[in-house]
């Protein structure tokens, strides 16, 4: 009894190129997958960065504003000290110089 060895290697043959594929797949959708993942934390992380930054630009502008206030009430605090009575025209004339 012969054995035609040609017979079974095309099978052998089709099984390994099929489990080939399967397994390039398999690793293409993982890797796939790793990227994405990657992708959407840089992407998470650069947005958090951009609030961040933009927030505490904010917070500067209402500081240096807030700032700003206290001198004009520190000054006219100083304009109703140093006056026993502010005229009208005396506010008036303290408001002119502050240049709102």
């Amino acid at each position: 009894m012969t054995t035609d060895t040609r017979q079974h290697k095309p099978v052998f043959l089709h099984l390994r190129t099929q489990t080939s594929a399967w397994f390039v797949l398999f690793l293409g959708v993982v890797l796939t997958m790793v990227i994405a993942t990657l992708e959407q934390q840089e992407t998470h992380d650069n947005a958090e960065q951009r609030f961040s930054f933009a927030a505490e630009q904010v917070t500067l502008r209402i500081d240096e504003r807030l700032h700003a206030y206290a001198l004009v009430l520190r000054g006219a605090a100083g304009l109703f000290n140093s006056s026993e009575l502010v005229t009208r025209e005396e506010w008036a004339a303290y408001v002119n110089n502050l240049r709102l």
